[in-house]
């Protein structure tokens, strides 16, 4: 019997309109599928939409320009040049919540309290790049941390990842690219539990396969700053892009955080980006590759 299939729609990075972009919902989805990939209960496909030229596989279904979203198919032809009817569409976070309630509840708990575990992260950071006033985002990271700490488990619901981490881990990511960037702010060191959590995060395939690249992540944040110019504005995205096109910054260098202060890292002044330490970059090939729905299997 062929496994069922799952076409996942997700936005789209605005460098590269052929590559998945750095919503953190949709990157939150991509882990949820791919877990179900990784236990052979489904084929996957991720089609990148950008909504300025949608692709065919996103035009010809009801999805009223939303995103994330999916398309299910129980019994896929596997024929590339047949055009399947998927048996339902599913468009946003509670439609997709209720696809895994409806179908694979024994797989995923979409309703675990673990799931509210950094509800306010990415609240409290576009405040923080708005404003420059750290104070809601760093409360948010120490209830993180005080969380993690009484749990004494690898993630948030035991010793496997979860929906709650799916759901958590986008959004620590992000501060942790996003917040030293525009604002000189790393998680402090002394959340050690917050660390260790981010690091076992990080050895997982799943976030590995999903998580965007460090430039889309910045970009995504960009028109969240309060820029003191539009010069220090359009230079900030000029060093962005030219970042390293497959940069990902998900590494942890020792047990210790305090040795991520070392790393090669941008910091955008407000006026203008200084490099603290030398970093390798490259012009950005417009010359855009075609690699639109990239299918997923547990043959991987």
């Amino acid at each position: 019997m062929k496994q069922p299939l799952i076409e996942l729609f997700v936005k789209a990075s605005t460098v590269d309109p052929g590559d998945k972009g750095a919503c953190p919902y949709s990157q939150k989805w991509f882990m949820v599928f791919y877990l179900f990939v990784e236990r052979q209960l489904v084929n996957l496909r991720v089609i990148p939409v950008s909504m300025a030229n949608p692709p065919d596989e996103y035009s010809r279904l009801d999805m009223n320009k939303q995103l994330p979203a999916i398309a299910f198919y129980s019994n896929p032809s596997g024929n590339e040049n047949v055009r399947d009817t998927p048996d339902a569409v599913y468009r946003g976070d509670d439609e997709l919540e209720e696809f895994l309630r409806l179908k694979y509840s024994s797989e995923m708990n979409v309703d675990a309290k673990e799931q509210w575990v950094g509800a306010d992260l990415l609240r409290s950071l576009n405040h923080f790049l708005r404003t420059g006033s750290s104070q809601q985002m760093l409360a948010n990271l120490s209830a993180v941390n005080d969380h993690l700490q009484k749990t004494r488990t690898t993630f948030l619901e035991g010793d496997y990842f979860s929906y709650s981490d799916c759901a958590l881990a986008c959004k620590l990511h992000q501060v942790r690219i996003a917040a030293p960037f525009f604002r000189g702010l790393n998680i402090p060191d002394n959340f050690t539990c917050l660390w260790s959590y981010l690091k076992a995060v990080y050895a997982t395939r799943v976030f590995d396969v999903a998580c965007p690249l460090d430039r889309d992540i910045l970009l995504h944040c960009l028109e969240k700053v309060d820029f003191i110019s539009l010069e220090a504005k359009n230079e900030a995205h000029h060093e962005i892009i030219i970042l390293p096109q497959e940069n990902k910054s998900t590494f942890i260098p020792s047990e210790s955080p305090i040795a991520v202060a070392q790393m090669p890292h941008l910091v955008c002044s407000g006026i203008r980006l200084v490099v603290h330490s030398m970093m390798p970059t490259m012009e950005y090939d417009r010359d855009i590759p075609a690699r639109l729905s990239r299918l997923y299997t547990a043959m991987e």
